[in-house]
């Protein structure tokens, strides 16, 4: 009787754990990461975006099960935000991660490549790899020099700021934070499998279309297609309701690679940065893009020099979104194609 209390007790301790990570509502819910937040888009596909407030992922992930391989796009900048993906992804396919894809080179979207490697391929374009060899290194030394100095001063500057600004700041905070706590298990891995046009992985339940774009937000960018749900994941080709980065890509070929996505009619369109999107998303950064390109062109005209244009203000419409610091850059990059075209 006594042997029969003690295991009943053991069982009830077992469920009472269980509970705190499980809803008996006929779905599992997992434990959240601290990093980032699940979406559900579709039966077997999730966004997880990350958490502006101090989260280490820095971009945006996709989870997508086609039945019998799991798929995980863009795996974060910090390791320790890639084994939370990695946990979710296999609780919530029943399966390991059989491919990651590097929708974009940059650090933020590529340093948790280390974590699902090599029990998964990574699949990035030609360039991307070339690009992670060439800068994953000198990227790393940098960022042991500055990142310390840049979280001293992000932690004085948010005792004083609120609203818009502070979030802001909270994000930066995050991302040199995760830079600092990774530094010592850092490891380059870039694509061991690359494609320079298409590819189509099919699978039991739906297959996934995966193309390089060519030169736009980098020069290694590409993109994942679901077809029959109409979500697409764009890594940092879509910025949503955030300025983007230009620094490193072509703004004239970024607009025309969205203006062929929107040929697809995407209802769903899961951003490199920002919450989730749709094909009125595009249609925003297509939108900036001309809009900025428009100001920097009648600026030219007049004979302004680059200090000038860099003090451009905020169109109106952008004024509320983040990655403020981003938007100098953008008119910075535009007024260098610009020149340079002009000649």
């Amino acid at each position: 009787m006594k042997l029969f209390k003690e295991n009943r007790q053991s069982v009830i301790t077992i469920l009472a754990i269980s509970m705190s990570f499980f809803q008996l509502t006929g779905q599992s819910v997992l434990p959240e990461s601290r990093h980032y937040k699940l979406e559900k888009l579709a039966e077997g596909v999730y966004a997880a975006i990350h958490n502006d407030y101090g989260g280490y992922a820095i971009c945006n992930a996709g989870i997508i099960d086609l039945g019998d391989k799991t798929i995980i796009t863009d795996p974060f900048m910090s390791p320790s935000a890639a084994r939370d993906l990695k946990q979710h992804a296999e609780a919530l396919t029943g399966r390991p991660v059989s491919m990651v894809l590097n929708l974009d080179p940059h650090s933020d979207h590529t340093r948790g490549n280390q974590v699902f490697f090599p029990d998964a391929d990574i699949i990035g374009t030609v360039n991307a790899r070339r690009i992670i060899e060439d800068t994953f290194q000198s990227t790393v030394d940098d960022d042991k020099l500055t990142a310390p100095a840049e979280l001293e001063k992000i932690t004085e500057q948010l005792k004083e700021v609120s609203g818009d600004e502070r979030a802001e700041l909270m994000m930066w905070y995050g991302y040199h934070k995760a830079k600092i706590e990774s530094f010592e298990e850092l490891k380059m891995v870039p694509p061991n499998i690359t494609i320079t046009d298409t590819m189509v992985i099919y699978g039991s339940e739906r297959s996934l279309i995966v193309f390089a774009t060519g030169i736009g937000h980098t020069a290694g960018d590409m993109v994942a297609y679901l077809p029959e749900e109409s979500i697409i994941f764009m890594g940092d080709l879509l910025f949503n309701e955030r300025h983007p980065y230009m620094g490193d890509g072509d703004p004239e070929s970024w607009r025309n690679t969205l203006n062929k996505i929107v040929l697809l009619k995407p209802e769903t369109a899961v951003p490199g940065h920002g919450p989730v999107g749709d094909i009125n998303s595009i249609h925003s950064l297509i939108e900036y893009i001309e809009i900025l390109t428009d100001m920097v062109e009648q600026e030219i005209e007049k004979g302004a020099v680059e200090k000038k244009i860099v003090e451009l203000p905020v169109p109106e419409k952008f004024e509320n979104w983040l990655f403020g610091q981003f938007y100098q850059s953008s008119l910075q990059t535009l007024y260098r194609k610009l020149k340079e075209k002009a000649r």
